[in-house]
């Protein structure tokens, strides 16, 4: 004769065990490190100093300076 619940008591023992494996992987992995920061860092600097070398930056800022002249000094005209 066999336990007609033995399907849920297995079902629910696996689900369990899943469960505990899971918030175990959880805990271990904390995200990113001081390594993983550091070099994100070091990239980011790494392309700003390649951007500002390539003179892009004066460019950029004179543009918009022009841009932004032309849109606030120009007569407002009353239509």
């Amino acid at each position: 004769m066999t336990n007609p619940l033995l399907p849920v008591i297995v079902r629910t023992q696996i689900f369990v065990a899943m469960r505990r494996e899971q918030l175990r992987n959880r805990l271990t992995d904390r995200g990113a490190g001081l390594v993983e920061y550091g070099a994100l860092i070091v990239l980011a600097i790494a392309i700003l100093t390649a951007i500002y070398q390539t003179g892009i930056i004066d460019t950029v800022n004179k543009n918009t300076k022009q841009a932004l002249d032309d849109l606030f000094n120009r007569e407002f005209r009353g239509d």
